[in-house]
């Protein structure tokens, strides 16, 4: 088989790397627009308790998952993407809430984007083997083809 005649997803170093670095954009991109979602909410007690935990849910996916790149074992490796899960789902939380509760329609298609964006995080929807990661069944071999090692 000629070189040319692969395609770019066959080619699992080049890809996986990709990947990393999208998702690791992703995820940031993700924390980033939330960050502007809550700048735009009103000013009240009631909006800036639930902003702030949206701040904190929302980078908590990006810096989690980054650290997931790093795990030192299979074990933190595990740990560090069930709290990206876990982060995602609280973000998410906190959209439809907001999305129930705020009363500017300006605000309810960013609002919906985002909730999807949650739903639809790297670590929840993009990895065909989430179940066996969470349950600690996929190999370390296959964290070092999820993150690019």
């Amino acid at each position: 088989m000629d070189f040319n005649d692969i395609k770019v997803f066959e080619k699992p170093n080049i890809i996986n790397a990709m990947d990393k670095f999208q998702m690791q954009r992703r995820t940031k991109q993700f924390a980033i627009d939330v960050w502007k979602l809550c700048q735009k909410l009103p000013h009240s007690r009631e909006f800036n308790s639930i902003a702030v935990q949206l701040i904190r849910s929302s980078t908590s996916v990006a810096a989690n998952y980054r650290a997931s790149c790093r795990a030192k074992s299979r074990a933190d490796f595990i740990n560090k993407l069930k709290i990206v899960e876990e982060e995602a789902d609280e973000s998410q939380f906190f959209l439809e809430f907001i999305l129930e509760v705020q009363f500017d329609d300006c605000l309810v298609s960013e609002l919906k984007r985002l909730i999807q964006e949650a739903d639809e995080m790297p670590m929840r929807k993009c990895f065909s083997h989430r179940e066996m990661i969470i349950q600690g069944i996929l190999p370390m071999k296959d964290r070092d083809r999820l993150c690019g090692k």
